[in-house]
């Protein structure tokens, strides 16, 4: 706690000045050559602590206030401060004003990013660490919307859908990939999984529910669990249990106290996703998990409810539609369109809503590599024309509308 209000503060003292009359184009030079040294050590891990102190000074002397690669660095470490403040909670007032600088601030880097976008890095060497437009639009917006400023927000993110990096503004991957038809928010089993699979999954609900309830009479249940730390909610009420990252089998938790769950959710059983998780996710009442949109459209995520009747005012929304947990029940959503969610309270089977999280490969991806690279290693060989026709399938399933060429 101590250590990031003391480092909060030190960025918060580092106001930025505002940008003077255009500077010339900038040359190689001493300043650029520790300007750059600093954007690489930013890039390594924990690495803008230290580099953000030396890139604020470097945007206040030459050239440097023209510089907008290095402010957008500065914006973005600015976005990672604004999120460990809002997960250490109780930070409120400081976390606000960090956000503020990261609008701020990436508002001055763009009110030059177009004088500078030509450059080639001969003249500008700073672009061989420019920072991917996404990125910079999915941050921006972000901190908009959590200070309240929507209207905002929403023109920040309709520049993605004006330069074509997007389609929807409510659907924000950091690289949009081409899908059939247009998507929808929700998608029931038998819209995205052959009847076998959806069989599967159903019938496992209960063997899962039971290892679950092992657990906790063994003395390990959510208590014990890692508590969220990306900074989406700032209650420490949420927490996760891990059975597979990115296609990594948790060998210990998979072994000894899941067996089963990861049977049928593991790479012989599930398309899971390359880039994703099989986890538990645990909230207690009066949680809230503030709008965000997930990085990549390459996977589609499952929630199975497996303990925990949530109140009537609890919910999940995604884009402009708004879902409830069944307890037994399962459905899937574009994790890379804008989600939330609210857990009023926890009315039956205990103090936690306990869902199953899965990632598989989107079936509706359009280019059969594509899907190939996006499903995780160990799932059998894979046949485009077997895949061709089971997307067919799922298309006609689940109402997606394909226009016609």
């Amino acid at each position: 706690m101590i250590l990031l209000t003391s480092l909060t503060l030190i960025l918060l003292l580092a106001i930025l000045i505002p940008p003077t009359s255009p500077s010339p184009s900038p040359t190689s030079s001493d300043h650029d050559i520790q300007t750059l040294k600093h954007l690489k050590q930013f890039r390594t891990p924990s690495g803008f602590r230290q580099s953000m102190p030396k890139l604020i000074a470097s945007v206040r002397k030459g050239p440097g206030k023209r510089d907008w690669v290095t402010m957008q660095y500065i914006a973005g470490g600015y976005h990672q401060m604004a999120r460990k403040l809002n997960s250490a909670g109780g930070l409120e007032e400081e976390e606000n004003q960090t956000l503020k600088l990261v609008v701020a601030t990436y508002k001055m880097a763009e009110s030059v990013y177009v004088d500078w976008l030509s450059l080639g890095e001969d003249d500008y060497p700073q672009l061989e660490y420019v920072m991917e437009r996404t990125t910079v639009l999915r941050h921006w917006g972000d901190a908009l919307k959590s200070l309240g400023m929507e209207d905002e927000a929403e023109m920040v993110w309709r520049k993605g859908v004006e330069e074509g990096l997007w389609k929807r503004e409510m659907c924000r991957p950091e690289r949009e990939v081409e899908v059939v038809g247009e998507g929808k928010w929700f998608y029931e089993l038998e819209e995205v999984f052959e009847t076998k699979v959806v069989e599967r999954i159903r019938s496992s609900i209960e063997g899962v529910r039971e290892e679950y309830v092992a657990d906790v009479e063994a003395g390990r249940g959510p208590e014990t669990w890692k508590k969220e730390e990306a900074g989406l909610h700032s209650t420490k009420s949420w927490s996760q249990l891990p059975l597979y990252v990115d296609g990594d089998r948790k060998t210990g938790v998979c072994d000894e106290r899941y067996k089963k769950t990861c049977e049928v959710f593991g790479p012989k059983n599930f398309d899971g996703a390359a880039k994703g998780q099989v986890k538990f996710s645990v909230m207690e009442g009066n949680t809230y998990v503030r709008p965000h949109a997930g990085p990549t459209m390459e996977r589609l995520r499952l929630h199975c409810s497996i303990v925990g009747a949530v109140g009537a005012d609890s919910w999940i929304r995604v884009g402009n539609e708004k879902r409830r947990w069944d307890v037994g029940g399962c459905f899937v959503f574009d994790e890379s369109c804008e989600h939330e969610v609210s857990i009023t309270e926890v009315v039956d089977g205990g103090e936690y809503r306990v869902v199953l999280i899965a990632d598989l490969a989107n079936v509706f991806l359009k280019d059969f590599d594509d899907y190939r690279e996006a499903r995780w290693e160990g799932g059998g060989r894979l046949n485009r024309r077997v895949w061709e026709e089971s997307q067919d399938k799922l298309l006609k399933r689940s109402g997606v509308e394909v226009p016609e060429l």
